[in-house]
């Protein structure tokens, strides 16, 4: 196996060919996703036998990253792959990583328009982590997608990811207007990822979902995720599928949020293979799988703020999940929650878990935040995607 390949982007560059940070010069890091993408897409990684691994900052202009990106043509398999993060030291000693909430100066990518679609996850054996991920939609009568995968013939995780869909519309919509923080079909894992529709235009959407699990050519998996949708003119779920996929996509663990005028609340009540999910809390009337807790009321801390982390008093998440860390495909990666606190048993439910101080993680005294992805993830040994950090 050669070693593994590295590349920069930095939305603070100037453009060069990504094989350091730095932000001029000819080997400075590329400017987007989008170049690194256009750059290296027909990397045939199975032959080179090699890893391809890509690290994000805003450096010091923290600056966004404006453009679209669709991820195709690459050549890679379960040993040889892409790993995408948030880069943990970035210019000046900035970690990019996605934290319990929204931070501007962080790396993140955006797309804004009629019918926004940030990143087109069209690749197999793909791996997205800590990153920040937006999209924001301008048309009452279309609709978008932050994070859409439909990779198809092999697995893709999302991992420790902050997804966000903000509906910003002149006028009130009609039936075609939707918001998807993520579209996840055809062999997608979400791991410990927080994803929320929000508005901050005028109008409410027609439809806001967080998760949307339509159907795949295999189990669409979400594990201790939290989706968090906003008030809607029809639908408003944080998970939700089309009711038609065979087989039936999976949530273990997942705290799901809606108040649609029509449909609200956090799962949609059919088309979850039930038998395979489990511990799932809903602020509705249904939750899948055994275990459930319906009609929760979250104690989160600061809804207001899309501060999604249940504080200690919880009674709707806290204390009532199960203990995925024997799970084959990504338990061990799990046994740590979305900012790197030690998962105890009992699990708690969402991304989040109270730790053992009676805090949330997010503060003073919070957890490590791990960069190692999982032990046996794709049939290998375990991915490290940068150096570990303490969360603060």
């Amino acid at each position: 196996m050669a070693a593994d390949v590295v590349r920069y982007v930095n939305t603070s560059s100037s453009g060069g060919d990504g094989k350091t940070n730095a932000e001029s010069g000819g080997s400075a890091a590329y400017s987007s996703m989008f170049a690194w993408e256009a750059a290296e897409d027909t990397a045939n990684l199975v032959g080179a036998e090699t890893i391809h691994r890509v690290y994000c900052d805003s450096g010091t202009g923290d600056t966004p990253d404006t453009t679209a990106v669709t991820l195709a043509s690459w050549t890679v398999n379960s040993t040889y792959y892409i790993v995408v993060s948030a880069n943990s030291n970035g210019q000046g000693g900035k970690d990019n990583r996605s934290g319990a909430t929204w931070v501007d100066t962080k790396y993140y990518i955006q797309n804004t328009g009629a019918g926004p679609q940030t990143i087109n996850q069209n690749v197999n054996f793909t791996v997205i982590d800590h990153l920040q991920i937006n999209a924001v939609g301008t048309n009452s009568f279309a609709g978008g997608k932050a994070m859409y995968c439909n990779s198809g013939g092999g697995p893709t995780y999302l991992n420790n990811s902050l997804v966000r869909y903000q509906c910003n519309l002149p006028d009130n919509p009609n039936s075609g207007n939707y918001g998807y923080a993520v579209w996840a079909q055809a062999l997608m894992e979400a791991n410990n990822t927080v994803a929320y529709v929000e508005q901050i235009g005028a109008k409410a959407p027609y439809n806001a979902i967080a998760f949307y699990m339509p159907w795949g050519n295999s189990d669409d998996r979400a594990i201790n995720c939290t989706g968090v949708a906003c008030d809607s003119l029809n639908i408003s779920m944080g998970f939700w599928n089309n009711g038609n996929g065979d087989p039936d996509p999976i949530v273990v663990n997942c705290l799901g949020y809606g108040s649609g005028s029509t449909i609200g609340g956090g799962f949609r009540a059919t088309g979850w293979d039930s038998s395979k999910c489990s511990n799932n809390a809903s602020n509705g009337t249904y939750a899948p799988g055994n275990g459930a807790v319906t009609g929760a009321v979250f104690s989160f801390e600061s809804f207001a703020g899309f501060d999604f982390r249940i504080t200690s008093d919880d009674t709707g998440a806290q204390s009532l999940g199960t203990d995925m860390s024997s799970d084959s495909t990504s338990g061990s990666y799990l046994s740590s929650d979305y900012l790197g606190v030690t998962r105890t048993d009992p699990w708690d439910i969402g991304a989040f878990q109270v730790d053992a101080g009676g805090g949330n993680g997010g503060g003073a005294g919070g957890g490590t935040l791990t960069d190692v992805i999982s032990v046996g993830i794709f049939g290998v040994s375990a991915i490290t995607v940068g150096p570990i950090n303490t969360y603060a």
